[in-house]
């Protein structure tokens, strides 16, 4: 061993040193196969089976955990299919009761939308009349007002072929508070029949009175109550005619004077 440990350490003083440090790092003495006293092939045989049997494990682990999830999955659709049919064997009822309840349900708005646009038609409609029949009393007004005043603006002749060849009279009357009333009444009529009955309408009150004919710029005439009963055509009354209404001489303190 003396000798052993000369020879070596003679060769290692004539071993040169290395010229660089990548070839020291590149073959360590204590990592070399040959410095082990193992051989190369060994090794990597060994190393390679471990490798393999920890890759076939993995593999056998993955392929069961694939299986187990495959089974379940398969077992979930199984059993959501079976609820399913389930579902639809057991409420084929159900199913039916909706479907009447919206259909009746459907019925019910379209009902109502056609009751909303029948009544949104009427009152348009009805609108449409009063607005029509407000126009026609509005004509009627102004009608009447324009031949009134044609009426008492036109002279009163009596006794012309003009006056007895009208079929009306135009007559206004002036009431007790001042006001004016107009009309038009047939040339046949008499003043008890259609003049009487009217004033007494307009007037509101129990007084008794008669009439007094005025002939601008002639006298006025007193009618008397005999002579209501002639026609108004009889007493020249057409075409228009203006009377004033006087109270009876007896009836003056009820009258409020």
């Amino acid at each position: 061993m003396r000798r052993l440990g000369v020879v070596f350490s003679s060769r290692v003083d004539s071993i040169p040193e290395p010229t660089t440090s990548a070839e020291t790092t590149t073959n360590p003495p204590s990592t070399s196969p040959a410095a082990s006293g193992q051989p190369a092939d060994a090794s990597t045989g060994q190393s390679s089976q471990v490798v393999q049997n920890l890759l076939a494990e993995r593999k056998a682990r993955l392929d069961a955990h694939k299986k187990e999830q495959e089974a379940q999955a398969k077992a979930a659709r199984q059993a959501d299919a079976q609820v399913r049919k389930e579902a639809l064997e057991a409420t084929p009822d159900a199913q039916k009761s909706a479907d009447m309840k919206y259909a009746l349900m459907q019925k019910k708005r379209q009902q109502e939308a056609r009751d909303e646009r029948a009544r949104i038609l009427k009152r348009v409609e009805d609108d449409k009349a009063e607005r029509k029949n407000r126009e026609a009393q509005r004509k009627a007004r102004s009608l009447a007002k324009d031949e009134s005043q044609t009426a008492a603006t036109a002279p009163t002749s009596i006794g012309t072929s003009s006056a007895n060849q009208s079929n009306m009279c135009a007559v206004q009357v002036r009431l007790f508070d001042g006001t004016t009333i107009r009309s038009r009444f047939p040339a046949d009529t008499t003043i008890h029949d259609v003049v009487r009955p009217w004033v007494d309408e307009n007037i509101g009150a129990d007084i008794p009175y008669n009439f007094k004919h005025v002939l601008t710029p002639l006298p006025n005439k007193n009618i008397a109550v005999s002579e209501e009963e002639k026609s108004l055509r009889s007493q020249g009354l057409t075409p228009s005619a203006t009377l004033i209404i006087v109270p009876v001489q007896g009836a003056i303190s009820a009258y409020g004077m």
